[in-house]
């Protein structure tokens, strides 16, 4: 005969495998507690640190010396950034940077070896836009110079919303203002806009009379 304690056991193992073979555990407890087990594995996986991804564009008047202490500046800033560097650089400059240990990802051009012209901005434009930056830095030398207009329209065109001044003969950095932005932008599509009005001149005055001429001369 079983004992009073082991008939309890034994009534409330039954009482369990009733519920768990009940309709409602079944198709309602059961797939709810297997939604949250899956939602608390979720939580618990452990958060991968996104790398910050710099680009600093190197203006051609902008000397190398000032450009490795901008470097190692952005460097001690954040070690664990990945750093790329866009430069157009005459051949000695153009040897010295490529083995530079701060920069990470080199897009380098020179006279010598990759010119940056035609089409080669097309692909430099669409390689910037796929890569998603967090920050874009201009280096910029004298702080009263108005220009670094192409470096400011390349920093606008990657898409970054963050763009920064540094100013290496300081080791000050600014943002760059939206009205600056706005100005710069303006300052493209009014050259587009005259280059192309000058070529429509061109075709209409010149291009079209001289075939006219060739027409009738036959």
């Amino acid at each position: 005969l079983l004992s009073q304690k082991d008939q309890e056991i034994l009534t409330l193992k039954n009482q369990i495998n009733q519920i768990y073979n009940s309709e409602t555990y079944r198709f309602i407890a059961r797939p709810i507690w297997r939604v949250l087990n899956v939602i608390k594995h979720l939580k618990s996986k452990p958060k991968t640190t996104k790398q910050k991804r710099i680009l600093i564009i190197k203006p051609f008047y902008i000397e190398v010396k000032d450009t490795e202490k901008a470097l190692e500046y952005f460097r001690k800033s954040d070690p664990n950034a990945i750093i790329y560097m866009v430069a157009n650089l005459p051949e000695k400059d153009y040897k010295k940077l490529f083995n530079n240990q701060n920069i990470d990802e080199k897009i380098f051009y020179s006279p010598s070896y990759n010119k940056l012209k035609g089409f080669t901005y097309l692909e430099l434009l669409f390689k910037l836009k796929k890569t998603k930056f967090d920050e874009v830095v201009i280096l910029v030398g004298d702080p009263f110079y108005g220009r670094y207009r192409k470096a400011k329209l390349l920093a606008m065109l990657s898409g970054t919303k963050k763009i920064n001044l540094y100013f290496v003969h300081t080791a000050n950095i600014q943002a760059m203002s939206s009205f600056t932005s706005f100005r710069i932008m303006w300052q493209a599509i009014y050259s587009s806009i005259l280059l192309f009005l000058i070529l429509v001149w061109f075709s209409i005055f010149v291009v079209i009379p001289l075939k006219l001429k060739k027409i009738f001369r036959k």
